[in-house]
């Protein structure tokens, strides 16, 4: 049974990356149990709205969840999403959470899903 799955909406859902893609298992309908909203611009998207989660406003949106193969562990999930995420695909660098991220940073943390997996990720902006 797979474990690990990436909670994928806005552009992840249509453009995963060619390592997400090539990790991909298959995909399950979801919905965000976070809200969202568009609420910044991405530097590395031309300066476009980007979905962030909020506290305040915003709405649950559709999504998926990304089922990964088998044997792929939940630090080399994260690695594969932050590297889309910052748009470093193929760089094999590797994600390294922070206790104080600072503004604009991308993060990787824990989503709450009904799903098939035993963690899920989703990324988040500070």
């Amino acid at each position: 049974m797979p474990t690990v799955g990436i909670l994928a909406y806005g552009s992840l859902i249509e453009d995963p990356g060619a390592e997400i893609e090539a990790a991909r298992l298959r995909t399950e309908p979801n919905v965000t149990t976070f809200k969202i909203e568009f609420a910044r611009k991405s530097q590395t998207r031309g300066y476009g709205p980007t979905l962030v989660p909020v506290a305040v406003g915003g709405d649950h949106v559709l999504a998926h969840m990304i089922i990964l193969n088998e044997g792929i562990s939940e630090s080399e999930a994260c690695d594969l999403v932050w590297r889309r995420e910052i748009r470093q695909i193929g760089t094999g660098k590797r994600y390294v959470p922070s206790d104080h991220p600072g503004e604009n940073t991308t993060v990787v943390c824990g989503a709450s899903t009904q799903c098939s997996t035993r963690t899920s990720l989703r990324t988040s902006s500070r």
